[in-house]
């Protein structure tokens, strides 16, 4: 997840699983407005849906319910760094509220 070696969005990617403990069709299910990083002490993430990659659809997460996830302060680093200069990079464009923190495909490599 830090190793810069790695290409940045599969970072993020590494750091929604590994830090957040979220299965990875919940993590790639998530999009910028999901992400509250005004709360105090720790942000939040709004996990609500799940990227079912036999199906290829967003549906409801593996256990049904909703939940709320405090944002590791290391985590929270990476998307602020993510938010704010990698997926632009990325992407060619500043972020919005529903864009997916983390792409998918094939988008042009970024460190």
């Amino acid at each position: 997840m830090s190793d810069e070696r790695l290409l940045f969005d599969r970072r993020m990617m590494y750091g929604l699983i590994f830090l957040g403990g979220m299965r990875f069709g919940e993590a790639a299910a998530r999009t910028w407005a999901d992400y509250d990083d005004s709360l105090e002490p720790l942000g939040r993430l709004h996990i609500h849906s799940s990227y079912s990659t036999r199906l290829k659809v967003v549906k409801e997460p593996k256990k049904k319910r909703a939940r709320e996830m405090p944002v590791h302060p290391a985590l929270a680093d990476l998307l602020q760094e993510w938010r704010e200069s990698g997926w632009a990079e990325l992407m060619g464009r500043t972020p919005r509220p529903e864009d997916l923190i983390v792409p998918p495909g094939e988008a042009p490599t970024a460190r």
